[in-house]
């Protein structure tokens, strides 16, 4: 019922039910995720860190939690942390869409656009259809301002995190079309 609740953005009343849930599950680090998800949404990012911690205490990090706790991270204005643990999600999946587009647009406005461009590289490597539109724009976006294109020891790192000889094809072939975009 909180899930269904949060998705229809009645976020008090999702609370409630997930707040109920561990009542009955006190030791669920599910949970914990829902409700510093909750929290988030709220804008009541410090309470959402304390769930993120409560979550620490029941289980090992997952992709998810490590994805949750950095868009708090993020939320409270805390990027090195965020970005820390964007990196480690993006070590462990160099294809994770949604981790790697947050992790790229966060490292960009950090003023890191080199890493930027590497996850971005990775992300265009493994996009298809909007996804893959949205990744040539955001490749594009980050070439603007180097007037030589991608720097080779980027490519090197994107491909090297890449292991499908297929999907580092797509890489290219789509960074083809980022630079004829560009002229």
């Amino acid at each position: 019922a909180g899930y269904v609740l949060h998705n229809q953005n009645k976020l008090p009343a999702a609370l409630n039910m997930y707040q109920r849930a561990r009542a009955a599950k006190p030791k669920d680090a599910q949970i914990c995720l829902a409700i510093a998800d909750v929290l988030a949404a709220m804008n009541k990012p410090e309470q959402a860190l304390q769930e993120m911690a409560r979550f620490d205490k029941v289980s090992q990090p997952t992709t998810l939690s490590i994805y949750e706790k950095a868009k708090i991270l993020l939320a409270l204005k805390r990027y090195d942390q965020a970005l820390a643990e964007l990196d480690k999600n993006f070590n462990q999946d160099p294809a994770n869409f949604a981790n790697n587009k947050l992790y790229a647009s966060t490292l960009a406005n950090q003023g890191n656009r080199l890493k930027a461009l590497e996850v971005a590289l990775c992300l265009l490597a493994n996009a298809n259809g909007k996804e893959m539109e949205a990744s040539k724009q955001r490749v594009t976006n980050l070439l603007g301002p180097m007037p030589e294109g991608v720097p080779p020891n980027v490519i090197a790192k994107a491909e090297g995190r890449i292991k499908d000889l297929r999907v580092k094809a797509r890489m290219h072939f789509a960074l083809g079309d980022v630079y004829d975009r560009k002229s």
